[in-house]
């Protein structure tokens, strides 16, 4: 009988909880969050600029379970959130990867701040900040899905194709500001000297600075180029 009972506590609460301030459930599909107050800080969405990024051994970026939101598992089923409620949110991703979401309501005068944001990020996978930085954002996402697409599609292409497709990872990954191997060695004690020694260090940091802009722009073309070249091939 206990065991029972522990049995159904477990899935219940793996489908509803705390979220911060307020309260969250899901059902047949439908997300529920009630209350009054603030979202946690949650990030549904892995990335280089991730706040909470980890990487792996072998360098692969990762989110932590403890950061992600409690309805996570669950992305992929959600068609409808219901918002009941004085809401308030910290995170831009708190609701990434909502592939089949298709209603949003809300109930008895709900407020929810940045809910431009949300629903753009939601429904459409991009918002106004990623527009105006729509270089970067085309850098990062291209690389994320190619990491995916090499990891998952691995059995079907012969040995030429897993050498393209990591080569295209790889020159995205390179491109891209936060993920790029090469660094300034530089860097830091030029921002944090004092004037005199930062006049010292002010060539060697430029130079250096030019030499990785010059290196990420090879590898940008050279991913872009075979981007191109193979677009029609990209899927698994």
């Amino acid at each position: 009988m206990n065991q029972k009972t522990n049995k159904k506590s477990a899935t219940k609460a793996a489908t509803s909880g705390k979220a911060g301030e307020l309260e969250w459930n899901f059902v047949n599909g439908v997300l529920t969050i009630s209350g009054d107050g603030e979202i946690s800080d949650y990030d549904d969405y892995t990335s280089s600029t991730s706040k909470y990024k980890r990487h792996t051994p072998d360098g692969k970026i990762y989110t932590p379970d403890e950061h992600r939101s409690p309805w996570y598992p669950f992305r992929e089923k959600i068609t409808k959130i219901v918002f009941n409620g004085n809401i308030t949110k910290k995170s831009l991703y708190v609701f990434h990867g909502f592939e089949n979401l298709s209603s949003v309501t809300f109930e008895n005068h709900t407020f929810l701040s940045n809910y431009d944001d949300i629903i753009d990020r939601t429904m459409q996978g991009y918002t106004l900040v990623d527009i105006w930085n729509i270089d970067s954002w085309f850098i990062e996402q291209i690389y994320r899905m190619l990491q995916e697409l090499r990891q998952k599609s691995y059995g079907f292409g012969s040995k030429e194709w897993v050498t393209i497709v990591e080569r295209m990872t790889f020159c995205f990954k390179e491109a891209n500001k936060e993920t790029c191997s090469v660094k300034n060695e530089f860097e830091a004690e030029y921002f944090n000297s004092m004037p005199e020694r930062k006049i010292e260090l002010e060539k060697s940091y430029y130079g250096k600075r030019e030499e990785i802009e010059s290196y990420r722009e090879a590898m940008l073309n050279e991913g872009l180029e075979l981007f191109c070249k193979h677009f029609r091939s990209l899927w698994w």
